[in-house]
């Protein structure tokens, strides 16, 4: 059968180009990703909080652009202490209900729905 690329020729590859790459197959693998993502951090979602953004590679969190909705993503859950996948149900344009912020994203998970606020998306929201 075929195979992929080799460990070579992935280290030959230039951060960005080694993202392209890895972006589909760690969204169908959020276990991994989540591993790869905790390795190394004190906190559990520190990766994404820092100038590296998801995934670890500069500038990945921006790469994307805002939130959409129907966009799978991954939320960290407070009661949980842990991540569960999700989906973006709406992002908010202006303020909504007369609490929350403009920039603020509502999300769908297995333990329910909630909106996070602009300061707390690169700690509780990734792709």
């Amino acid at each position: 059968g075929a195979t992929g690329p080799s460990l070579a020729q992935l280290d030959e590859l230039n951060d960005l180009e080694l993202l392209v790459l890895l972006r589909p197959l760690l969204r169908k693998r959020p276990t991994l990703r989540a591993a790869l993502l905790a390795e190394g951090d004190a906190a559990p979602y520190g990766a994404s909080a820092g100038p590296m953004g998801p995934v670890g590679f500069p500038g990945a969190s921006g790469m994307q652009g805002p939130w959409q909705p129907g966009e799978r993503c991954l939320v960290w859950s407070n009661s949980a202490q842990r991540w569960c996948d999700g989906e973006v149900v709406q992002v908010a344009k202006e303020l909504v209900d007369g609490k929350i912020p403009g920039g603020s994203v509502e999300v769908s998970f297995e333990l329910g729905r909630k909106w996070i606020a602009p300061q707390d998306l690169a700690k509780a929201l990734r792709r």
